[in-house]
């Protein structure tokens, strides 16, 4: 199913998002894999992160959803970045920090900032090609 993104869980389980599929795997410590969430809506899904809340949140690349995922596999809507050109996906990586959902967006050239009651907002980026700042050596 194209594995795309994995957390390591609290719970000591791999979580593995999937692709090609609309599944998020649970990996066991003893190679076990079964189903964790199952939903349509998962088709295409690239980052995976907790929240502090204890559940997963996941970014789908091809349709800009952010899902949160419950302990028992429930899936939930939380926001929609914008499809800003037909080019790259629309998620790559997110990240959780301080109540807050960081995700990078290919197509939009930017980070966008999203809290888990759906509000998006630009964090970085100008959304053009190119680069500025430091080469990044110290």
């Amino acid at each position: 199913g194209y594995p795309a993104g994995l957390l390591y869980g609290t719970d000591g389980n791999l979580y593995v998002s999937n692709y090609g599929r609309g599944v998020v795997s649970k990996v066991t410590p003893e190679g076990d894999i079964t189903e964790f969430a199952t939903d349509e809506r998962l088709r295409g899904v690239v980052g995976i992160v907790y929240g502090n809340d204890g559940n997963i949140i996941v970014g789908n690349s091809d349709n800009g959803d952010i899902l949160s995922i419950d302990p028992s596999g429930n899936v939930s809507f939380i926001a929609r970045i914008p499809r800003v050109r037909d080019q790259g996906g629309l998620i790559g990586y997110l990240t959780y920090f301080e109540g807050n959902i960081y995700s990078t967006s290919s197509s939009a050239r930017k980070v966008y900032k999203v809290t888990l009651a759906g509000e998006i907002t630009d964090f970085a980026g100008s959304g053009s090609s190119g680069s500025s700042g430091s080469s990044g050596s110290s």
